[in-house]
C-alpha cells in the first residue's frame, strides 16, 4: 500500500479528525480503468474527478493497493496534475497515476485500488471516493521483449 499527503499536520498524525463526510460527493472515473503493457514499462492512468455535491473539497492524498510487488505505483501524476481543491459542481480531468510493470513480471491480469484522500480543509484525511482498476501485463516474447 502506498500512501503519500501533500501535508502533513499534528492532527493528522494523531488521528485526529474533526468532520466526516456523510455521502459520496466525489466521483472519480478512470478513462479507461483497465491498461495493457509488456514487462519492462508503464502504464499511465488518465482520470476524471467530479465534485457532485456543493461544498468544496481539498484532495490531500492518494493511496494505491492491491498490486503485487511486480507492479509498482506512482502517484506522483496525481500531485502535479489534480487541483489541491475541488469546489461544488466542479470537474478536472488529467493523468493521476503511473504503474510500472518489473521485467520479470508474470503475463496475468491484475487489480489494485485508487483511493483519493481529503475533506472540507486541508487536513482531512477521509476517503472521498475509491476506485478499483485493471493492469494487464501481456506475455513478453522474444522478438518483442528481446533487451530482457
Amino acid at each position: 500500500m502506498k500512501k503519500v499527503c501533500k501535508e502533513k499536520t499534528e492532527a493528522a498524525k494523531c488521528g485526529i479528525f474533526t468532520r466526516i463526510l456523510t455521502a459520496p460527493q466525489l466521483l472519480l472515473n478512470l478513462n479507461p480503468a483497465g491498461r495493457s503493457g509488456l514487462p519492462g514499462t508503464s502504464l499511465t492512468f488518465n482520470a476524471t474527478l467530479i465534485n457532485s455535491g456543493t461544498d468544496t473539497l481539498f484532495l490531500n492524498c492518494a493511496e494505491v493497493s492491491g498490486l503485487p510487488s511486480d507492479l509498482t505505483p506512482d502517484v506522483i501524476p496525481f500531485f502535479l496534475n489534480a487541483p489541491t481543491l475541488l469546489i461544488g459542481g466542479a470537474t478536472w480531468t488529467g493523468d493521476i497515476l503511473t504503474v510500472g510493470i518489473s521485467a520479470h513480471a508474470a503475463a496475468n491480469h491484475y487489480v489494485g485500488s485508487l483511493d483519493i484522500i481529503g475533506g472540507p480543509d486541508n487536513m482531512g484525511q477521509d476517503t472521498l471516493v475509491t476506485q478499483f482498476f485493471q493492469v494487464t501485463v501481456v506475455p513478453c516474447s522474444l522478438a518483442i521483449c528481446a533487451g530482457y
